[in-house]
């Protein structure tokens, strides 16, 4: 989970950082400050969703990895867990696919 929210920053900030520099362009300060703010904004329709699936994939594989570590694995409740797991990845994957789509039509457009 922690790489791949450190990957997704990394993605983000280069393009912010790209795009401010095309907007601005030799530009003053304030040329810089608005690119950076409208790159932020553009990413945002999607790039909510997209944290959102990402956030409730970690918080599943946290879950799973305590029931493991905590050997829940050996007691009746493990299936409580693992279909709290699979709600919580099917959720991801919902919220993902819609942010897929945000994106995918952005680009289209």
């Amino acid at each position: 989970a922690v790489f791949v929210f450190t990957w997704n920053a990394s993605i983000i900030a280069t393009f912010i950082g790209m795009y401010a520099k095309t907007v601005s362009s030799g530009a003053s300060v304030f040329a810089l400050l608005g690119g950076v703010g409208t790159s932020a904004l553009s990413l945002f329709p999607h790039g909510s969703f997209e944290l959102l699936a990402y956030l409730i994939a970690a918080l599943a594989g946290g879950i799973l990895s305590s029931a493991i570590t905590r050997e829940v694995h050996k007691s009746n409740t493990f299936l409580f867990v693992i279909h709290d797991t699979i709600k919580l990845a099917a959720l991801s994957i919902i919220f993902l696919g819609i942010a897929a789509f945000i994106e995918a039509g952005a680009i289209v457009s």
